[in-house]
């Protein structure tokens, strides 16, 4: 779990934005249960991955941007 939490703070200083897709129930309550949820905002959980690539492509500086899906 430690991992996960690092990867959340690695990303929000290099300036990434972490998006997360299609994510249940239990990996919901997990998120929120190990505190990562608290590094994530409600702009960064999507339903589905359309719907996180319909957001990163519309909210990204497409010069130095680039999505990983």
């Amino acid at each position: 779990m430690f991992f996960h939490f690092q990867l959340c703070i690695d990303c929000e200083k290099a300036g990434m934005h972490l998006l997360l897709a299609g994510c249940n129930d239990k990996v919901l309550r997990t998120l929120e249960c190990s505190g990562i949820r608290n590094h994530l905002s409600d702009q960064q959980v999507f339903v589905t991955v359309h719907d996180a690539v319909c957001y990163a492509e519309h909210n990204m500086d497409r010069k130095n941007s680039m999505v990983w899906v």
